[in-house]
């Protein structure tokens, strides 16, 4: 009987380099704050209403800033079937939200991005960006 050749073990792999710490990024709202994700909730239904133009846009007056207000204004216009099918909504520190908001319009989807800040009376739209058309 022959033995086997002896042969060496494979080399081991190189070290890792340390990976670097995350940093902290946005949180989801608690639960304790379920009020405010309702009401941020209805804020952006409401904001795409106004986009789809089943609302007059004035009616937002109080819950915007002028600028996004501007920005709801120059959006291209929208199909009145625009509907929401999603949103998520991440706090960035006690009184701003940053919102993500998944639209349709049958079969082409889109993306709504705003960010909402708490202020004495109450949350406001303070900017928005629609992707997607």
């Amino acid at each position: 009987m022959t033995a086997l050749p002896a042969h060496a073990p494979p080399p081991l792999p190189a070290p890792r380099p340390p990976r670097r710490p995350r940093l902290p990024g946005p949180t989801p709202l608690p639960p304790t704050s379920l009020p405010g994700r309702r009401h941020l909730t209805r804020l952006v239904t409401a904001l795409v209403e106004a986009m789809a133009g089943r609302r007059p846009g004035h009616q937002l007056a109080d819950v915007m800033t002028f600028p996004a207000q501007t920005a709801l204004r120059v959006l291209p216009a929208q199909p009145r079937d625009l509907r929401l099918r999603s949103v998520r909504i991440c706090e960035v520190d006690r009184a701003t939200a940053e919102i993500a908001a998944v639209l349709s319009t049958g079969v082409r989807a889109k993306a709504l991005a705003a960010r909402a800040e708490h202020c004495g009376a109450g949350w406001r739209i303070t900017a928005v960006h629609v992707l997607g058309g």
